[in-house]
């Protein structure tokens, strides 16, 4: 059974990209190494997403770490415990794939639990005397106040709860609907076909680097049939080849794209501001308070109303967010 992205096509006996939550799963990965999320948050993200299991529940943590570890999703496999490389189309940029191993393997560590959790400390500043904004619990509530550091400041406390309102309309206001991320994007699919027409051969470089890996797993394969190379000795040798191939295909994957690298960028930043419309309607306040960095500067908090410029790019899609055609 093939990971979330792709389905079998039993026609052809093959696995092919899954139209309908491929896209689901690369920004499954985006997510995890924009370092926003944890497994838990992250499984709530998805799940709201609606990759579920088939009684309608959330994956299991376990699950969802074993997908952003599957090498599936970079055009190898490992059966029987060794690497194989695959037929099917990669999903996941390698790039990508490897942010997401750091940070999975940083976050391994043991890190030490601050007592009180304030997700917006550090976010603000007074919008009177210009100190920052710092809180405290009271009640079993968070209040977020001005640190007076400078002397005296008439600025009241503001709840967390109503504060966190107020970011996530800030980020709902420069994110993109389903609608809209989904017209940019066939755009972008259209740009990239015409740019890749004409690329030229810059990659021929990266085809000839292929050709002798190619010939040295045949030729590795021979030698462990007529049994001069042992199993264990093939396994590992064969990795070793598997991983240098699929380095090398993915650089020339990158080289045929430079024809459209201008591209890319706007692809990441459609990604992002469609994740921000997740983000500012779900409840993961340490996203929340990421996002609002991302998206605006110079933030203050003055009489319990937050205020902030918004930082281009998305001055764009702020300005112009009630407009359903502004795309066109």
């Amino acid at each position: 059974k093939p990971p979330v992205g792709y389905v079998n096509e039993p026609r052809l006996r093959t696995i092919v990209v899954d139209p309908a939550k491929a896209q689901l799963a690369r920004q499954m990965f985006e997510a995890y190494a924009s370092e926003s999320y944890n497994l838990p948050q992250l499984r709530a993200l998805v799940a709201s997403w609606g990759l579920v299991t088939r009684s309608g529940k959330p994956p299991a943590l376990a699950s969802v770490k074993r997908l952003l570890m599957n090498q599936f999703y970079v055009g190898l496999f490992r059966y029987d415990g060794e690497l194989h490389e695959g037929s099917h189309e990669p999903l996941i940029p390698r790039e990508l794939f490897e942010r997401v191993q750091e940070v999975m393997a940083r976050r391994g560590k043991v890190q030490t639990k601050r007592k009180h959790l304030f997700p917006f400390v550090g976010l603000l500043h007074c919008g009177e005397c210009g100190c920052a904004i710092t809180a405290e619990r009271q009640k079993g509530h968070h209040y977020y106040r001005c640190s007076k550091k400078k002397g005296p400041c008439g600025q009241p406390y503001l709840r967390e709860e109503a504060l966190a309102a107020q970011l996530r309309r800030a980020v709902q206001t420069a994110s993109l609907p389903d609608a809209w991320a989904e017209k940019m994007r066939e755009k972008i699919e259209e740009w990239k076909v015409t740019a890749a027409q004409a690329s030229g051969t810059a990659a021929q470089s990266f085809k000839e680097k292929l050709a002798p890996l190619e010939a040295k797993l045949e030729r590795l394969l021979d030698a462990h049939l007529d049994g001069m190379v042992s199993r264990e000795e093939y396994a590992g040798r064969k990795e070793k080849l598997l991983l240098e191939k699929s380095a090398t295909s993915a650089r020339l994957a990158e080289v045929e794209r430079q024809g459209n690298h201008w591209l890319e960028p706007l692809t990441r930043f459609i990604r992002a501001a469609h994740q921000a419309h997740s983000v500012a309607s779900g409840e993961n306040l340490e996203a929340l308070k990421e996002w609002t960095t991302r998206i605006g500067s110079n933030l203050r908090l003055a009489g319990r109303t937050v205020q902030l410029s918004y930082e281009n790019p998305w001055r764009l899609v702020a300005a112009r967010g009630r407009n359903e055609n502004w795309w066109s």
